[in-house]
C-alpha cells in the first residue's frame, strides 16, 4: 500500500442494526458518514428484512476507504444486497480499502451482487463474521477480474481478500486471497486457470446432507469449476467461471437450496435482482 495521510481518504461509512419486534424484523439502528447508504426497507416475505445497500458513487476509486458494519440481534431475520454489480476503477497508485463487519445473533443473508475489477484498480478487502452457535448465516463474494466484454483483460493491478468466521469468539475459519496480474496465479491450472471470475460462498450451520444436495444441484448445473465441503459446521463453496453473470446465476441457484435447509423457508429473490 502505498504511503498516503488519513487526510487524502475517501471515507464512507454505514452501521446498521436489525431487531425482532412483534414479528418482523426491524431495522432499528442506522447510522452513516459519506455516500454508503440505505432507503427503506422491504418485506417480500413474513419477518425477513430485505435491504439495498448504496454507493451512489457507483464505484469504488483508489483514495476510498469503507467500512459496513452490521448487526443482527437474536431472533432478527436480515437479507442485505446491493442494486447492482460494484466497481473498483484504475488507480494511479493508491489502494482502495474496504472493511465488512457482521455480528451476527440472528440470521443473515449477505449477498452482494458482484464486484469487477477494472485493470489498474488495486483493491485491500477484509471481511469479518461473528457468529453464535444459534446463528444462521448465508454469505458469499463475487469478483470478475477485469471487463473481457470490453476488452479490458486486467493487465495490471491488485487485489486482496481476507474472509474471517469467529464462532463463539472463537475463530472458525479464515480464507486469504492475493491477486496481482500477470501472476501465475491467475493463469495456471493450480490457481484460477485462466477463469475471470471467482466466487466463494459460506453458509452455517451446514452438514453432510446439505454437502450432498449441494453437490446434486451443481451436478444438475454442469459446473465442473464448482466446488463445496463443510469443516466444523461451516459449509464452503469455491466457484471459477469465464462470466461473473453465470457464476452468480448459479450462486442465486444454489442459494436457493441452501435457503430451504439453513433458514428454513422459501427462498424469495429480491426485487431489485429483476431490474
Amino acid at each position: 500500500m502505498s504511503e498516503v495521510s488519513d487526510m487524502t481518504r475517501w471515507p464512507a461509512q454505514i452501521s446498521l442494526g436489525f431487531e425482532q419486534r412483534a414479528h418482523k424484523t426491524v431495522l432499528g439502528h442506522r447510522q452513516h458518514l459519506g455516500p454508503l447508504r440505505v432507503q427503506k426497507p422491504f418485506y417480500p416475505e413474513d419477518g425477513v428484512c430485505h435491504v439495498y445497500l448504496l454507493h451512489p458513487p457507483g464505484g469504488m476509486a483508489g483514495h476510498d476507504d469503507l467500512a459496513v458494519d452490521v448487526h443482527v440481534a437474536a431472533r432478527a431475520n436480515a437479507l442485505i444486497t446491493t442494486p447492482a454489480a460494484n466497481k473498483a476503477y484504475r488507480s494511479c497508485g493508491e489502494v482502495t480499502l474496504v472493511r465488512q463487519d457482521f455480528d451476527v445473533m440472528g440470521t443473515l443473508e449477505w449477498l452482494p451482487q458482484g464486484t469487477i475489477l477494472f485493470g489498474g484498480s488495486r483493491v485491500s478487502q477484509s471481511t469479518d463474521f461473528r457468529i453464535t452457535s444459534a446463528s444462521k448465516l448465508m454469505a458469499w463474494d463475487i469478483v470478475s477480474l477485469g471487463r473481457p466484454a470490453s476488452g479490458d483483460d486486467y493487465a495490471s493491478g491488485s487485489y486482496s481478500q481476507v474472509w474471517t468466521v469467529y464462532l463463539d469468539q472463537v475463530p472458525l475459519w479464515r480464507d486469504r486471497q492475493v491477486w496481482c496480474a500477470q501472476d501465475e496465479l491467475l493463469k495456471e491450472t493450480w490457481g484460477l486457470g485462466g477463469h475471470t471470475a471467482a466466487g466463494l460462498f459460506l453458509a452455517y450451520p451446514g452438514d453432510g446432507d446439505l454437502v450432498e444436495r449441494c453437490r446434486k444441484v451443481i451436478q444438475r448445473l454442469g459446473r465442473v469449476e464448482l466446488i463445496v465441503t463443510c469443516m466444523d459446521g461451516l459449509l464452503v463453496i469455491r466457484a471459477l467461471s469465464h462470466n461473473l453473470t453465470q457464476l452468480q446465476a448459479d450462486f442465486v441457484v444454489l442459494w436457493s437450496e441452501i435457503r430451504k435447509a439453513v433458514v428454513g423457508t422459501v427462498p424469495v429473490h429480491p426485487r431489485i435482482w429483476a431490474t
